[in-house]
């Protein structure tokens, strides 16, 4: 067995898949909707048998190799390393001369070195000790989350980095040093006396670190690492790698603030729980969410910032489809997540079992900032409430709003219905018109073929292959690649039953022999054993009736040749066999 060989049969496919959708069970396989391409109706099919998953509506996916690059955006060698590593796999070196090392691979490392620096430090530290243990996080509590500490100095990283074989490049590259001017050879340690959150990506990579200041004359409160190669944090979220199994299983996820919300929560069974590494929610963490769940409860500060950021996150996951609610923390529990549940844990309980839809919350916060016994603050109402109804995607969600703000108003529906209709889709906001624009659709695929219909449908029932063969000759088919697709089933159905092949069943030849069968298989999964014959024999009748169709035409052109050719008797013989349908 080879490495490949040895990866796949540690890693099932399903439970590969399911780190990034949510599988439902569909007979043999599961389904889900596919996560590369938006679609309400799933379409990514996920065959344990076969080892694929693969979608019909955009071609994507294949086995654990292919799905893991598409998935994650990496090249086949780094996919095979991951999927290594996860499996437990030590792959063999092909060559005895010590391999090249990537340039992530050494970030990587960098990242990690650091790691052990700061946990290290956070031990010697009786500072952060203190401020940790008075904030519920004694030493185990810091060991399970990675937590560390940044020494109040500008050097000590760096110099500690540096003796590990790193370089100052590196280091700017990682995000972890800092230099006054853009191309300064003197570089500086970027966190300074700072408790250091570890971040990760998606999958789960130590790639970034968050630090909150623990002088109060630090003028930030908390510092993160910058954008870099390998950290994007508009695709990732706090606490993800831990969360992302909870909130598929409970199809649901909570999102906080801060770094010690989404602790707290992690810590006292809310392991659904992630962060948004900022204020509000980017377009790219909304949707990796919504490769879990499609149902979201916020739990933002109560302070400005965070309910600005709420109603913002709130915009976008509603433009994008998402059910929104929003859990409203008491005021004697606390401003955020972590004072409730480290004061009130009940009545966080109570807030997240009663967190409303995302529009009462709208409304609550708009009739909180408005008189509305008056013209004005009845108008003032009005001019929130209304854009925010007319971006709710149902009809019926918004002909309940209107009702509603009608009544609370005091104002008649067809006054409110007047205002409404000359609403316009709200602009974009400044955060979202500074994102990168998303990648354009690509075209969407040809469907398959008929005779892709025709041979995924054969390879699930290879009984009637020999009656096929006798109606259906390779010459027959029209396509080229149809043709020698055809043979390579022939071929692979005769090594089956036993007897000589002439092609090799390796490769990617195999491999869509797989998925021609899965997807016949879908298919052709509720069909009888006597509709399945039926539709066999009409394909094969359809594919000679083509042949018989194109042949003729060429044979009629063909004997206009003069009668001296000696081909034309041949060609006459032929024509009259096809004509009689004796072929």
């Amino acid at each position: 067995m080879n490495d490949l060989e040895e990866i796949r049969s540690r890693i099932n496919i399903e439970e590969l898949v399911a780190q990034y959708c949510q599988l439902k069970k569909s007979g043999r396989n599961f389904k889900a909707n596919c996560p590369f391409h938006q679609e309400k109706t799933p379409s990514f099919i996920i065959s344990p048998d076969k080892g694929l998953a693969y979608c019909f509506g955009c071609r994507k996916g294949g086995d654990i190799f292919a799905f893991f690059q598409q998935i994650e955006n990496v090249d086949f060698p780094e996919a095979v390393k991951t999927l290594a590593e996860r499996a437990g796999v030590q792959l063999q070196q092909t060559s005895s001369a010590k391999p090249d090392k990537s340039e992530k691979e050494i970030i990587l490392k960098l990242i990690q070195a650091a790691h052990h620096f700061f946990q290290d430090h956070l031990t010697q530290s009786e500072v952060a000790q203190k401020y940790l243990e008075a904030r519920g996080y004694h030493r185990d509590a810091q060991k399970m989350f990675g937590l560390g500490f940044a020494p109040d100095s500008f050097h000590e990283l760096t110099e500690y980095l540096q003796k590990k074989g790193f370089t100052s490049a590196q280091m700017l590259d990682a995000g972890l040093a800092a230099q006054k001017n853009i191309g300064d050879s003197n570089v500086y340690d970027r966190f300074r006396n700072r408790v250091i959150f570890p971040i990760h990506d998606p999958a789960g990579t130590l790639v970034a670190f968050g630090g909150r200041a623990l002088s109060s004359d630090d003028p930030a409160k908390y510092l993160n690492s910058p954008e870099t190669k390998y950290y994007h944090k508009g695709l990732s979220l706090y606490c993800f790698h831990l969360a992302k199994q909870a909130i598929r299983e409970k199809d649901q996820a909570i999102v906080v603030e801060g770094y010690f919300d989404a602790l707290s929560c992690q810590r006292m069974g809310y392991h659904h729980t992630v962060a948004s590494l900022g204020t509000a929610l980017t377009d790219g963490q909304i949707k990796l969410l919504g490769r879990f769940t499609k149902n979201f409860l916020f739990a933002f500060d109560a302070d400005v910032s965070g309910q600005s950021a709420a109603s913002r996150s709130i915009e976008l996951a509603q433009r994008l489809g998402y059910n929104v609610s929003v859990i409203l923390i008491p005021a004697n529990a606390g401003k955020d997540p972590d004072e409730a549940l480290r004061g009130e844990p009940k009545e966080w309980e109570n807030a997240v079992r009663d967190a409303v839809p995302a529009t009462e919350y709208e409304f609550q916060k708009a009739f909180s900032v408005a008189d509305v016994s008056t013209v004005g603050g009845k108008k003032q109402i009005g001019e929130i409430l209304l854009p925010i109804i007319k971006r709710l995607p149902n009809a019926v969600e918004q002909e309940h709003y209107l009702k509603k703000l009608s009544l609370q108003l005091d104002t008649s529906l067809k006054a409110i219905m007047a205002e409404f209709a000359k609403q316009k889709e709200s602009p974009v906001t400044l955060s979202q018109s500074l994102r990168r624009p998303p990648a354009p659709e690509p075209p969407h695929p040809e469907p398959y073929s008929r005779v892709e219909h025709f041979l995924g449908l054969l390879l699930n029932h290879p009984g009637h292959m020999e009656l096929v063969k006798s109606l259906v000759k390779p010459e027959y088919l029209i396509d080229e690649k149809e043709k020698e697709l055809y043979k390579t089933v022939v071929d692979h159905y005769n090594l089956s039953a036993g007897q000589k092949g002439d092609k090799n069943q390796e490769g990617g030849e195999m491999t869509r022999l797989r998925l021609l069968e899965l997807y016949g298989e879908e298919k052709y999964r509720d069909f009888s054993q006597d509709e399945l014959k039926q539709e066999i024999e009409s394909y094969c009748v359809l594919i000679r009736a083509d042949y018989q169709k194109r042949r003729l035409r060429d044979l009629t052109h063909q004997l206009e040749k003069p009668e001296s050719d000696p081909r034309v008797a041949l060609l006459k013989q032929e024509h009259q066999q096809l004509t009689s349908g004796q072929f």
